[in-house]
Formats: structure tokens, sequence, C-alpha cells
């Protein structure tokens, strides 16, 4: 029987001031922390195979994890999250008017 670990990305610096994502939007240091505590984590735990997303966080973060365990990485679009509205992107999930186009 396999086992599958499914992992998010580590923190970006748009998660630390509450902004939607980009699709290019990369690890703040903190998340390059957590990811390199995943990686020591998995380094305890035999892993065949990382299949990442082609977000720039996922990747780095996979990547980190990869690193240290000495094995490759599959990168796909098919484990985006969900696409959002470009005028969103990189905008305060706070804002009223972004919170009208999230609800349309």
């Amino acid at each position: 029987m396999k086992t599958i670990y499914f992992v998010r990305h580590g923190l970006t610096e748009n998660n630390e001031n509450n902004l939607f994502q980009t699709y290019t939007t990369k690890l703040s240091d903190k998340g390059v922390k957590q990811a390199g505590d995943l990686a020591e984590y998995f380094n305890q735990i035999p892993i065949e195979i990382i299949i990442s997303s082609d977000m720039t966080r996922a990747v780095e973060t996979a990547k980190i994890v990869a690193t240290k365990i000495n094995i490759n990485i599959i990168e796909t679009p098919l484990l985006r999250e969900m696409s959002r509205p470009s005028t969103v992107r990189d905008k305060s999930r706070d804002d009223p008017a972004i919170k009208v186009i999230i609800e349309e």
C-alpha cells in the first residue's frame, strides 16, 4: 500500500500581507524555513516521488525537500490552485472592491 502526503507550499509575502497570490509569488523567508523543516521531516520517511504544482512557491517548496532527500520533482499545472481573476492578483483580500469581484 502506498502512502500519499499532500503538502501546501511554505508561507509567501502575499500570505503574510493578506494578498491574493500570483502564479509567480515566491516563498518568504519564513516560507523557506518552513520548507526546510518539512525537508527534515521527510528525510526520515521513504519518498518515491514528488509531484508539484508548477507555481513558483510550490516548486520552491518541493525543490527544498527534493534536494534534502535527493529525489527528482515532476511539475504539473494540474495541481495549480483555483484560478482567480487577474484583477485580484496581488490585491488585498480585505479591499471591498476585490470582495465584490470574488463574490461575482
